[in-house]
């Protein structure tokens, strides 16, 4: 047996210590990989925690304990594909090194590499070299790991790497490889191991661990959680510190810990919102208490201009409301709007369509006017990652479950890089409290299931018993929609617009791209009657944008 696999089945098991000598075996190679695709060593170090805690978070998943090496590779892949959607910092990345030094004469690649110092000049050098030639380098020399590790993780032959590794040195000037032949493998370097253990305490609610790692590093407290970027290129709740974390997923002993150690309790997250507005959000009166006892002011403005009380008697956080009221929190604080959160208690509960003339009409006028959906049948919601998909299907859950009283069917591919833990808290942070993962045989006619296509497909296009059902497929930004399988026949077929994102039209569904029952389908308008029919606030999030949402 591989000699790490006991530790990973431990860890599986939920064994925190058996993780470590995971992260300790495997952590400087997911660095090496995550720095030869970025070429920037904080970047790298931000990748390199996001997906060490996603493994934490997702080794139960994972149905071939050999393949972890390969499958830890991928998601760090993943993650800095996410990371890169932002701007770049101003520093040299890989491959602006390996463009550059293409371009240039022999003088101008030696300058390039003479003016950095030792380890710059063997990321630059190492930028000019392929992909796969560059991760190969990266977790031999780099990592350490021997030829066999290296071939496993790149799904190749070891005869492979070593040509691969032959070519890269010949490839590199001999001051280079002098270097790399100088060049010891590095444990995980142990700030980033330390913020790697500290992150899996907060997630797993160990309040102890989180305490220890605290006494030996106090600067975790205001450390920004992994993947940062990554949450606000996907638009997703996330962001923030330690603190934000522990409030979003409820781990109240963790709170407390952070709080006794001085945690702030003002700062937002990307979103905007203090940790005290997310325990409004996701209805944590408990947690809501220890930070105001910690001095979290009632009255703070968060996202859209909203006080953490607005948020609860939008969402109905009644439990939050009261202790926010008890701690000195002002009723008549208005908005941006004028509106105070007694006005928003008193909007009127929305009318939303019924099912008639066998159309699943959803109140989302884009889609009912220009793709409308038989009941029963299938839709295909297709685009880009950061246009709003998984809003648009927190509100279509949303609307379904106002409606008819029943809780949608939410399918994701559990192993995905964003897995079912992420999706039910940017649910949940989206009010929509009712979701199930019901099997087929208990669904009918009367059942919403939204489905993520490659689950849909590995299972053979199922109608799961009469639902109505939506399949979402969301990929990489630059990737080519030509370039994905092709699909079978559908009812409908949404397409959300990343340039109708960028004019802040929500959602920004394509109604020259997407089409339905076209009994029903109206005639697209014009100019800005068009605009007006495309834009519609939504529901699940008023808490976020301080608008109304429309039926």
């Amino acid at each position: 047996m591989t000699p790490w696999i006991p530790d990973l089945q431990a860890a599986q098991a939920g064994d925190a210590r058996a993780f470590e000598r995971l992260v300790q075996r495997f952590g400087a190679g997911a660095h090496a990989c995550a720095l030869a695709w970025l070429g920037d060593a904080a970047r790298a170090d931000e990748v390199t925690q996001e997906a060490l805690l996603h493994a934490w978070l997702h080794l139960r998943e994972l149905r071939d304990p050999p393949a972890f090496p390969a499958w830890l590779r991928r998601v760090v892949r993943k993650f800095a594909d996410r990371v890169t959607r932002r701007a770049s910092p101003p520093t040299m990345g890989l491959e602006a090194a390996h463009t550059e030094a293409a371009g240039a004469g022999g003088a101008d690649a030696e300058a390039l590499l003479t003016r950095q110092d030792s380890e710059g000049a063997l990321r630059a050098a190492l930028a000019t070299l392929p992909e796969p030639e560059r991760l190969a380098v990266a977790l031999h020399h780099l990592a350490g790991w021997p030829v066999a590790e290296v071939a496993a993780a790149l799904s190749v032959t070891p005869a492979a790497v070593k040509k691969r590794l032959q070519r890269a040195r010949g490839r590199l000037r001999a001051q280079v490889t002098a270097m790399l032949d100088q060049t010891a493998p590095r444990p995980l370097d142990a700030r980033l191991h330390r913020a790697v253990r500290f992150f899996v305490a907060v997630r797993q609610g160990d309040a102890t661990t989180v305490q220890a790692a605290l006494a030996e590093d106090p600067n975790l407290l205001d450390a920004p959680q992994p993947g940062a970027a990554g949450y606000k290129a996907m638009g997703a709740p996330g962001d923030g510190t330690a603190l934000h974390m522990a409030v979003r997923h409820g781990a109240e002993a963790v709170v407390h810990a952070l709080l006794a150690a001085g945690a702030e309790t003002a700062g937002p997250d990307h979103a905007g919102h203090p940790p005290l507005h997310i325990a409004a959000l996701t209805d944590r009166p408990a947690i809501a208490r220890a930070l105001l006892a910690a001095g979290a002011d009632p009255n703070a403005l968060g996202a859209a201009g909203l006080t953490a009380l607005h948020v609860a008697r939008i969402r109905g956080s009644h439990g939050v409301a009261q202790a926010l009221l008890a701690a000195g929190a002002d009723p008549q604080a208005r908005d941006g709007a004028g509106r105070t959160p007694a006005d928003w208690a008193a909007l009127p509960a929305p009318t939303l369509p019924p099912v008639a003339d066998g159309v699943f009409w959803t109140g989302v006028r884009a889609l009912d006017r220009f793709a409308p959906l038989p009941v029963g049948g299938v839709a295909r919601l297709r685009g880009a990652h950061g246009v709003g998909m998984m809003v648009l299907l927190a509100e279509l859950l949303w609307r379904h479950a106002t409606r008819t009283g029943r809780a949608g069917v939410y399918l994701p591919w559990m192993e995905r890089v964003y897995g079912d833990d992420d999706v039910q808290a940017w649910l949940h942070d989206l009010g929509v409290a009712h979701v199930t993962r019901t099997e087929e045989g208990t669904l009918g006619p009367e059942d919403l299931v939204v489905v993520d296509h490659v689950v849909w497909r590995q299972a053979g296009h199922p109608t799961y018993g009469g639902a109505t059902v939506v399949v979402y497929e969301g990929w990489e930004v630059g990737l080519d929609p030509a370039d994905l399988p092709e699909w079978p026949a559908v009812d409908a077929e949404w397409v959300l617009d990343r340039g109708l994102a960028a004019q802040g039209i929500w959602p920004a569904v394509d109604p020259a791209q997407s089409r339905g029952l076209a009994a029903f389908t109206q005639p697209l308008p014009a100019g800005e009657a068009l605009a007006r029919v495309l834009r519609q606030p939504f529901f699940v999030a008023q808490a976020h944008t301080g608008w109304p949402g429309e039926a």
